[in-house]
């Protein structure tokens, strides 16, 4: 690999601005549709470019990126198992024409943007294999990219992807793949490219701030820096619900973060209604980042005000269950595992799949807690 020598051109160079690498006000308006929410409209606008410039790969990458994000970010958009068909679909046509073209910078980089792309549905399907073999090609790319335009900042973002994914997220043999697959992963490169991509990235900006925004709230722990980044974006795109969704989680993570956890018993008539919590996901997630900060007191205060809102769903007596018996409190986490238990058959808000599997699991923690499932 050659990140060394890339990481130093990048050191001499940022700052200079970026190039857009024939990137058109089109492209720009294809993502930010995307990123508003309106996938439909960005598809048929990619379809139209794909008319005028069948073979590049260009606009089928941007096929593959438009229904990779339909799912995540698009509102009511394609199921999980459609989007990742279209995505290896069109990923795969825009290796088999960057590959069979004249292989330019700008060729190679699209190329390696659609292999990348590749390797993310195929860690969502479970095939890493493949997924690291297609990293692999990804960044040998990008990387030929670089050496040729260190400049192009849009390049980074998804090798910062490889790096981080590999060095955090991957555990076990997986990780004993990655390491003699030549991609160990390097936690803190990653995030300098991500972060780099964020604040100077012009095709990719938006999305590198999304990452940043989940990948500081759940896996960095610094929700400080998830809503600086979210902010940007929930400024920019107002009629996204995902976006909103997640700036409104970040704020309210910071005001529990400056004012405690007692503000949810004064205002709690309006928590649904002031703080968008829709569902009981929401709350559930901040008990979860507070328990993962060690505020086991205010997760529980948490968990128990999701209850009160959401007293049919059986996850949320699911979850205060776990912070009981994080907190060492094994007759509280036996009560409301049963009590977990007990609700599912009448819960519909989770499918007939997860119910059971719901159902298998709370039977195996109330067994290691030496308890069974009734009362």
């Amino acid at each position: 690999m050659k990140k060394l020598g890339i990481i130093f051109l990048l050191l001499i160079t940022t700052y200079v601005y970026p190039q857009n690498f024939g990137t058109t006000d089109i492209d720009k308006e294809i993502i930010s549709t995307l990123f508003s929410g309106d996938w439909q409209k960005s598809d048929s606008l990619i379809d139209m470019q794909l008319t005028a410039m069948p073979d590049h790969p260009k606009y089928y990458f941007m096929k593959a990126y438009n229904a990779f994000y339909s799912r995540l970010i698009g509102n009511n958009g394609l199921s999980r198992d459609e989007s990742l068909r279209k995505t290896t679909y069109y990923a795969w046509e825009a290796i088999k024409i960057g590959e069979r073209v004249t292989p330019t910078t700008e060729t190679k980089f699209y190329t390696g943007l659609a292999y990348a792309f590749l390797s993310r549905t195929n860690v969502m399907n479970r095939d890493y294999w493949n997924a690291y073999w297609n990293a692999g090609e990804s960044e040998d790319l990008l990387e030929d990219v670089l050496e040729k335009d260190p400049q192009m900042i849009d390049a980074y973002f998804n090798l910062g992807v490889n790096d981080y994914f590999a060095d955090v997220m991957i555990t076990g043999f997986q990780s004993v793949l990655t390491w003699f697959g030549g991609m160990p992963g390097n936690r803190e490169r990653g995030l300098y490219y991500i972060d780099l991509v964020a604040e100077k990235g012009n095709l990719f900006k938006d999305e590198a701030k999304f990452a940043n925004g989940l990948i500081y709230r759940f896996r960095e722990i610094d929700n400080g820096k998830a809503l600086a980044n979210l902010s940007e974006l929930y400024a920019k795109y107002p009629g996204s619900s995902p976006i909103n969704d997640a700036y409104a989680t970040a704020s309210f993570v910071d005001k529990i973060e400056k004012e405690g956890v007692d503000f949810l018993e004064a205002e709690f008539d309006s928590l649904m209604t002031h703080y968008r919590l829709t569902n009981s996901f929401r709350l559930n997630s901040i008990g979860y980042f507070l328990i993962n900060q060690n505020k086991l007191n205010e997760a529980l205060k948490v968990f128990q005000i999701n209850i009160r809102l959401y007293p049919t769903v059986a996850n949320c007596y699911d979850s205060l269950a776990e912070c009981y018996m994080n907190m060492g409190d094994n007759t509280n986490a036996i009560k409301f595992y049963q009590t977990a238990y007990n609700k599912l058959d009448a819960d519909d808000s989770i499918t007939d799949e997860n119910r059971e599997a719901a159902k298998v699991r709370i039977t195996e923690q109330l067994e290691e807690l030496g308890a069974g499932t009734n009362t």
